[in-house]
């Protein structure tokens, strides 16, 4: 098969080539950060570029998930986010108490301190759920303490913290070698996970082949 246009390494070309046959949305999303690691960067576009290969990168990371793991751990009904954002309006209500006051006891409504308490609940299962998730995802197992999902880890919060151009200011761009090492451990754990799940699958296909092929059980 001919190499990709603008993707010339075959490893990378046989990785996006699987992960056509499971998602299309992920393989352009892999497509595209490769296609713009690949180019040289144009001046004064250095920022945008580096944001649009995290950007890719992170979808594609969280994305793996359901593409490559059968029973992902699903999300709670009401996360982190929208219970923090919900926390303004639950202080308005009940008078608005000052939390900085200066005393060593603050009297805090209960509503205010349930919705705290609520808040700090679903953070807490939302890490835990990441963790087992990224354990099933990068070792196919629950046992989060393997290296390699605190190397998956590391390069998640890498591509989150480059995708925000907001951040660029506060250190200098990574080049494209970093970018392209960190890219590396996504696509180790991708080409692992689908070459598995095609093993699988042919060995499944091979079994159905053999009892169709077969009148009835073996004598």
């Amino acid at each position: 098969m001919d190499a990709e246009p603008g993707i010339p390494d075959q490893r990378q070309h046989d990785i996006l080539s699987r992960l056509r046959e499971r998602s299309a949305v992920h393989a352009g999303l892999y497509t595209i950060a490769l296609r713009e690691l690949e180019s040289p960067a144009v001046e004064g576009l250095e920022s945008a570029r580096i944001s649009v290969v995290c950007h890719c990168a992170r979808e594609l990371m969280l994305g793996a998930l359901d593409v490559l793991v059968d029973t992902p751990e699903p999300r709670q009904k009401h996360s982190s986010g929208s219970l923090a954002r919900n926390l303004p309006s639950v202080i308005s209500r009940e008078g608005g108490p000052d939390l900085r006051a200066n005393q060593d006891l603050i009297p805090i409504p209960r509503a205010v301190a349930a919705a705290f308490a609520d808040l700090i609940d679903a953070s807490t299962r939302e890490h835990g759920r990441n963790q087992r998730n990224a354990a099933a995802l990068v070792t196919g197992s629950a046992d989060g303490s393997h290296p390699s999902i605190r190397e998956w880890g590391t390069a998640y919060g890498f591509f989150v913290q480059w995708a925000h151009v907001d951040q660029h200011h506060r250190k200098d761009l990574p080049d494209d070698t970093t970018l392209a090492r960190h890219l590396r451990i996504v696509e180790d754990v991708i080409e692992v996970r689908m070459n598995l799940f095609f093993e699988n699958l042919s060995t499944v296909e091979d079994l159905l082949a053999l009892a169709n092929s077969t009148d009835g059980p073996p004598e």
